[in-house]
């Protein structure tokens, strides 16, 4: 595992899994956050 190779996997990541990733992240704190008001509510 070179540096080229470890920068080639970084633009990767940053193209293709950093906003399915942020989305992901974001909808996981929506459901708890949900879930969390159906507790108390």
């Amino acid at each position: 595992m070179g540096f080229h190779t470890l920068l080639f996997f970084v633009t990767i990541f940053d193209d293709f899994l950093f906003y399915p990733s942020l989305l992901l992240f974001g909808f996981c704190l929506f459901l708890l956050s949900f879930s969390y008001w159906w507790a108390i509510g």
